[in-house]
Parts: C-alpha cells; sequence; structure tokens
C-alpha cells in the first residue's frame, strides 16, 4: 500500500504541492491584511474629515502626524499633549516642533523654557529660515535678546525676500541700526533692505548711516557702486528722496560717492551735462519728464523731444538738481528746434529754461527758444544764492494767444558755468 501511495504521490511532487499551498495562503493573508489596514486608513479619514473633536479624535488613533496637529487646534487646552504625540511620531518634522513650542507658550508661562527648547530642536531639524524666524520671534516676545541675535543671525542669512519682519525686531530690540546690522552679521542684501525699512518708516537721518555703511563696504572691497548693481540703484534713488525731504548735503556726498559722474564745481555745476551717459533719472542726474504728447530719444550727447501738438500746456520737460558754487552763473547749450512747417507757426515756441529755489520760493525764467533748423549755441545768464541745491529745468509754457505746436527739439553740450570762471560769451538768451 505504501509502495502504491508513493508511485502515485512521488516526494518531489508532494513537496512542490505543500509548498505552493503555503505561499498562496501567505498570499493570501498578506491580501486580507493589506486591505484590512487600507479600510481603517480610509475609515480614518473619512473620521478626519468629519473634522469633529470626536472624530479626529478617533482618526489620530492611526498615528497620522496630520490628525495630531489638527486634534491640536480643535482641542487648545490640550493642545501641547496632542503635539507631543505629532513629534513623537514623526521627530524629524520642523513644523511639529514649531507647533509644540506654540502650544507650550499658550499653555502656561511656566512652560516657556520647554517651549524654547522645542523650537530650538525645529531650527535643528530644519536649517531654513521659517524654525529660524520662528525662534527668534519667540526670544523677542520673552526678551531672550541672546537667543534672539543668534537666532536672527540664522534667519538673515538664509532669507531670499521679505526680510521686512525680521528686520523690523532687529530694530526694535537695538534701535541703532549699525549695531542691528553688526549684530545680524548682516549680508549685502540684508543691508539693503534695512536702508529700504527706515526709508519707507521716514527715519532718514538713520537711513543716512546704512548709506554710509554700503558705501564704506564698496569702497573696502575696492568696488564701485555701478548704476546697474543693486546697490547704486538703491544709493542713487536715495539721493532722490533726500533731496525732496532738503537733506541737500547728505545726498550730495551719497551721489558723489557713487562716482558715477565727476564731482560737480564752479567749472562744471551740471551732472551729465554732455549727455554721455542716457539720463537716470535719479540724484542729481537729468530727469525727463513723461507727458502725453512728447517722446523723447536719447542717443550718446545729444537728447531729443517730439512734440505732436497736443502736449499739455504747461509741463517740465529736463530738469536736474544743481549745487550752486557760485552767485553769478551762465548756462550754455547748442540746440535745433524743427518743425515741418515753415515759417514756424507760432511766434513763441514755449520752450525755456527755468531756476527755481524751492527753499527760497523763486524762480527765474529765461526768454522762449527760437526755431534754428541748424545747431544754435545760446547762453542764458542769471543768479543763484552760492551753497544752496536748486532746481533747473526745461519748461514748455504756452503763451497767452499761442497755439501748441508739433515741432522736435535737439540739445547737447550742455554746460553751467559761475561766469567769473567762464569763457567767451556766445550769443544771450
Amino acid at each position: 500500500m505504501a509502495q502504491h501511495l508513493q508511485s502515485v504521490w512521488p516526494n518531489g511532487q508532494r513537496s512542490r504541492k505543500c509548498g505552493l499551498n503555503a505561499w498562496a495562503c501567505a498570499t493570501f493573508a498578506l491580501f486580507i491584511g493589506t486591505a484590512a489596514v487600507a479600510m481603517w486608513l480610509a475609515a480614518a479619514e473619512l473620521a478626519f474629515r468629519r473634522d469633529t473633536l470626536v472624530s479626529v479624535s478617533s482618526a489620530s488613533r492611526t498615528r497620522n502626524t496630520k490628525y495630531y496637529a489638527r486634534l491640536a487646534e480643535l482641542n487648545e487646552h490640550n493642545a501641547a499633549m496632542h503635539m507631543r504625540a505629532a513629534v513623537k511620531a514623526n521627530p524629524r518634522d520642523a513644523a511639529l516642533w514649531i507647533g509644540l513650542g506654540l502650544a507650550l507658550e499658550r499653555e502656561s508661562p511656566d512652560a516657556v523654557s520647554q517651549a524654547s527648547q522645542s523650537l530650538e530642536q525645529a531650527a535643528k531639524v530644519n536649517k531654513q529660515y521659517l524654525p529660524a524666524w520662528t525662534l527668534a520671534n519667540f526670544a523677542f516676545r520673552h526678551g531672550d535678546t541672546a537667543t534672539f541675535w543668534r537666532a536672527a543671525r540664522h534667519a538673515a542669512a538664509l532669507a531670499y525676500d521679505n526680510r521686512r519682519p525680521l528686520i523690523e525686531l532687529a530694530s526694535r530690540v537695538e534701535p541703532v541700526p549699525e549695531t542691528a546690522l553688526d549684530r545680524m552679521q548682516a549680508s549685502a542684501p540684508v543691508e539693503r533692505d534695512y536702508l529700504d525699512f527706515l526709508i519707507t518708516e521716514g527715519h532718514l537721518g538713520d537711513a543716512i548711516k546704512v548709506a554710509r555703511r554700503i558705501l564704506r563696504r564698496r569702497e573696502t572691497a575696492s568696488e564701485g557702486a555701478s548704476p546697474e548693481s543693486e546697490d547704486g540703484k538703491r544709493l542713487a534713488a536715495f539721493t532722490g528722496r533726500l533731496l525732496d525731504a532738503h537733506h541737500t548735503r547728505e545726498a550730495l556726498e551719497i551721489w558723489n560717492r557713487l562716482g558715477w559722474f565727476p564731482a560737480t564745481s564752479a567749472h562744471a555745476a551740471l551732472t551729465n551735462g554732455d549727455l554721455e551717459r542716457m539720463p537716470s533719472g535719479v540724484g542729481f542726474d537729468w530727469r525727463i519728464g513723461s507727458f502725453r504728447g512728447v517722446q523723447s530719444a536719447w542717443r550718446p550727447h545729444v537728447i531729443q523731444f517730439d512734440f505732436s501738438g497736443s502736449q499739455p500746456e504747461v509741463f517740465s520737460l529736463f530738469e536736474q538738481w544743481v549745487v550752486a558754487h557760485g552767485q553769478s552763473y551762465r548756462l550754455t547749450f547748442d540746440y535745433k528746434l524743427l518743425t515741418a512747417i515753415q515759417p514756424f507757426p507760432a511766434s513763441s515756441s514755449g520752450l525755456r529754461w527755468s531756476w527755481e529755489s524751492p527753499a527760497l520760493g523763486a524762480t527765474k525764467t529765461s526768454a522762449p527758444l527760437e526755431p534754428a533748423n541748424d545747431w544754435r549755441t545760446l547762453q542764458w545768464e542769471f543768479r543763484a544764492r552760492s551753497g544752496r541745491v536748486d532746481r533747473l529745468r526745461l519748461i514748455h509754457r504756452r503763451d497767452p494767444g499761442e497755439t501748441r505746436v508739433a515741432c522736435r527739439l535737439l540739445l547737447r553740450r550742455l554746460r553751467m558755468e559761475n561766469i567769473r570762471h567762464a569763457g567767451p560769451s556766445p550769443e544771450v538768451l
């Protein structure tokens, strides 16, 4: 009988049959187990979405950190307990450590030390801006200046944009800007943002100190603040703000230290008078007005204005701030004033030079420019108060009874000199 069974079920086939059965049973058990876990997780997610304290508490049995975090929001009295469970489930998640630290801070004044430890752990787990900023903010609220400056240094080095909240806290901890920047070990972008912050807040005196710091950094590194550099753009725009606020001495200091143009003098009071560079519209450089019916174009050494005939009746076309180094001045320039209609269709072009002293409320104006088909050299002589910063403008003002004219104006070789130092006089306006 045994021999007969062995012939029907050889040993090898019986072993393979048992192995296949065991594999099938294990696969089936795994399938059942996976399905059960999936159903359990799906049920937990459905409970979580009901978003009640009971349902989220039930869902948190899956140890999903998202459920713990939501449970802490729904049950604020036990928020720290739920966040402890969350960081235990995933101690590598900085956001959970931050949540635990803030929950401990809210829970009790006696838990501040534990809260600080949690936020320190968040900064260790994730060496990015948010944990460092959160720790700095926490330290600020609790007067921990040592921790604040350590965290602020870290945050300042990591921030790529919107550093204003950090800078605002730093300015409240340390009101002296240069000291605050030193304690943050501020980089060039942080210095620029601090300058922007002070300008926005109207603290121009402190902003001047930061501007000088930026210039010292550039000068120490033997780097000029070129017009294309971020430092150059910020500082040049700042000189305009200073001029508007009548901080003329400081504006001139910063402008000259930028080194874009030779410093002005009694012999050459204008900046960029030869128009070698395109007018930048900032600081002591030329500013070009933008008005309906007027178009401007620059090429090296020449500026051109085209008037459509629909331009406003009164506007400032071309202007710059000028430091008066003497009392009697002569403005010399070359110009063309062309029109397609001959003769010129008005007795006055309406274009004239103006010297304005905002501090004194005084204005002097030249006679209008006359038509000129070829380059013509003219001068205008006027008096200024030495040592003041006033404004030279080329303005358009339609005279009574005159029509607005479609024409083209070209300017070049603008010079403004103290008459005592000036050369021979060409034709005078």
